[in-house]
């Protein structure tokens, strides 16, 4: 199914986070390049900000591949 789509999007709650996580570990093995989209909520992403911003120097996570999550306030700016 995730060869249909042209995007991706994790809402917050439920699997969300850890869904967006996974199809940004399917782009770091070239299985896709798609945005993954991040519907932030009332700080509810605040963590994983945090922790995406010290991975690229930590290895966890190439630079390149962090530029295809978009984090939005609204589903509108997610475009």
């Amino acid at each position: 199914m995730a060869s249909l789509v042209d995007a991706f999007i994790a809402l917050p709650g439920g699997s969300g986070p850890s869904r967006g996580l996974e199809v940004l570990t399917w782009s770091q093995l070239g299985i896709h390049a798609k945005p993954v989209g991040v519907l932030e909520r009332e700080g509810y992403y605040d963590g994983l900000l945090r922790w995406l911003s010290h991975a690229p120097a930590r290895a966890s996570c190439r630079r390149e591949h962090l530029g295809l999550l978009l984090f939005a306030d609204a589903p509108g700016e997610l475009s």
